[in-house]
């Protein structure tokens, strides 16, 4: 196996079907920072960090041309919950089918595997964003544990339910006594 290094050229173009057929594969890094459908999901007032992305070629049990997709790094978002930034790491690979035309992107989408219309000169770095956009979640959040938002949006004060609640809790161990 043969491969081909990146360095971090933003427009790199590629034959996804020759890198499948050969089974190379191609890597660099990203920098999220400039990529237009994600900055608005990122922490205004943290630096980025690059996201480091592999793109392998290959044949899947089917003999379809195939990319696999790896990204590894970490992000800053904004946690919905207490608005506070956090670092998200991402470790993420996923798997595409390959399509030539827009009848074969219909054939193998019925398959239920994840397909992109593929032209003879790719842009390594748009599918990179691409899947970052599929990956980063829409609300991040802290872990439950690990994030600072303040106590006072546990108490019962803030659960309208809560009386609610404990008037059922109520009915079910006074029904148990009888």
């Amino acid at each position: 196996m043969t491969s081909v290094q990146n360095s971090a050229v933003p427009a790199r173009v590629f034959d996804p079907f020759k890198l499948a057929a050969t089974g190379d594969w191609i890597e660099g890094v990203a920098d999220v920072a400039m990529l237009p459908r994600l900055a608005e999901r990122l922490a205004a007032d943290r630096t980025q960090t690059p996201i480091r992305w592999r793109i392998e070629g290959s044949l899947d049990s089917r003999s379809r041309p195939q990319l696999t997709l790896h990204l590894q790094g970490s992000i800053w978002l904004v946690c919905q919950r207490c608005l506070q930034p956090f670092a998200w790491t991402l470790e993420h690979t996923t798997s595409v089918l390959l399509a030539r035309d827009e009848a074969e992107l219909e054939r193998l989408d019925v398959d239920e595997a994840e397909v992109v219309l593929a032209t003879p000169r790719m842009n390594a770095q748009e599918l990179v964003e691409d899947e970052l956009v599929l990956t980063v979640p829409f609300a991040p959040r802290h872990a439950e544990d690990e994030c600072p938002a303040p106590s006072v949006l546990k108490t019962e004060a803030n659960r309208p339910f809560a009386a609610l609640d404990r008037k059922l809790a109520g009915l079910g161990s006074s029904e148990t006594k009888e």
